[in-house]
């Protein structure tokens, strides 16, 4: 009967420990598969960051191109603007003080309206030009902040990939070690288990052999015998406990009180290896939640990268708006020539009617105004000798 039972209790003992060692691997497989999961999902998420970086930076050097070739023929506009501003406020200047009084409101009846509403235009054209160098410096200011907000983007995905990496090797390292202290929790299990049923049974032995000894106590040579007999099971017991409790390292002497002591000594370690399986369990919770951590922060990184999408899409309005702006630059670029056009016909006219045409054809426009000038103050001091003639 004890035979069957400790039979049967061995086979229950083996049952429930294979079903919480089976529970255990289930455990640790679902959290492993969890963990993988959530290390892909963060390795695509950082592809797919760095492959929208690329895009972006790609499109950031566009842009800079964009921005020096309208920069470029914004200045090359202003340019030609404020040399044909200065070329006309000189000849404006000159052709002023070589005519006279008469000469002056004859042309002051016709052209200085003119010259005036030209003026404020070109006043107005250089306010503009000004205001789109502003918004030009203020892009590229916005196209520098973008680049640097990139870099720090960058290295933040490089540390929690470190980071990431890291905590997969203390991940790996304490699954290794709660493997390793399930191993040696369940052969200390194991043994105790053997000692209690090895007590259990001596005990057994011990109080049947008591009551025989009480009922046999007339008949003294077979209480000697039976005692002998009790002596040598309990001595062979002891001894088969003591190999039972002995260790590698450790030798049981087979004496009741080194048994006990041995026995405490294995509810000791019992204890220990239950706390520092805690003690592991507790550490892969806090790597668990700084997985989590990461995850966070990994999402913020992908909010900072929507806005700045939304800043490069705010960029392109006013790169839009800008070629526009350019192209009204062009329209005024052509205004000019046709002014131009029409004031070099001025000056044709001007040289038909002071009998210079034949000389100007051959002139370019800036000798053609000096020669104007010239026959202009002739023309202004023969004036005056005629007024002086007629005065005298």
């Amino acid at each position: 009967m004890n035979r069957d039972l400790t039979t049967t209790l061995r086979s229950e003992v083996a049952a429930l420990e294979y079903k919480r060692d089976r529970l255990t691997s289930e455990e640790l497989e679902e959290r492993e598969r969890h963990l993988y999961g959530c290390q892909g999902r963060y390795e695509a998420t950082m592809k797919g960051l760095e492959r929208d970086s690329k895009y972006r930076e790609e499109k950031i050097r566009e842009y800079e191109k964009k921005v020096e070739e309208l920069e470029e023929r914004v200045s090359e506009e202003v340019e030609s603007k404020e040399r044909a501003r200065s070329g006309f406020q000189e000849f404006a200047r000159k052709l002023w003080n070589a005519l006279s009084i008469e000469c002056r409101e004859t042309v002051s009846s016709s052209n200085p309206e003119i010259a005036v509403r030209k003026v404020e235009e070109l006043a107005e054209e250089a306010s503009r030009l000004r205001a789109v160098e502003v918004d030009l410096r203020s892009c590229r200011d916005a196209l520098d902040r973008s680049g640097t907000e990139k870099e720090q983007l960058q290295r933040q995905v490089s540390s929690q990939l470190i980071d990431l990496d890291r905590l997969r090797q203390d991940k790996e390292c304490l699954e290794m070690r709660y493997r390793i202290a399930e191993r040696e929790l369940k052969e200390v299990r194991d043994k105790l288990a053997n000692a209690n049923r090895s007590v259990s049974s001596a005990s057994g032995k011990i109080s049947s052999q008591e009551a025989s000894i009480g009922q046999l106590r007339e008949d003294l040579k077979h209480r000697e015998e039976k005692a002998q007999r009790v002596q040598t099971e309990l001595r062979h017991l002891l001894e088969s406990l003591a190999i039972l409790i002995s260790g590698p390292n450790r030798f049981v002497e087979s004496e009741e009180n080194a048994i006990k002591d041995r026995i405490r000594e294995i509810l000791a370690e019992k204890k220990d290896q239950a706390l520092s399986i805690e003690n592991l369990r507790e550490r892969v919770s806090t790597a668990t939640e700084s997985t989590t951590r990461q995850g966070e922060l990994i999402e913020s990184t992908v909010a900072k990268m929507r806005n700045l999408e939304e800043e490069r899409s705010s960029l392109e309005g006013k790169v839009r708006k800008l070629e526009s702006e350019l192209n009204g630059c062009e329209l005024s670029k052509e205004c000019l020539r046709r002014e131009k056009q029409t004031f070099v016909t001025f000056l044709e006219r001007l040289g038909k009617a002071m009998q210079m045409d034949e000389i100007s054809e051959e002139m370019g426009v800036d000798l053609q105004t000096e020669s104007l000038l010239v026959r202009a103050e002739q023309l202004a001091r023969f004036e005056t000798e005629k007024l002086v003639d007629k005065v005298m």
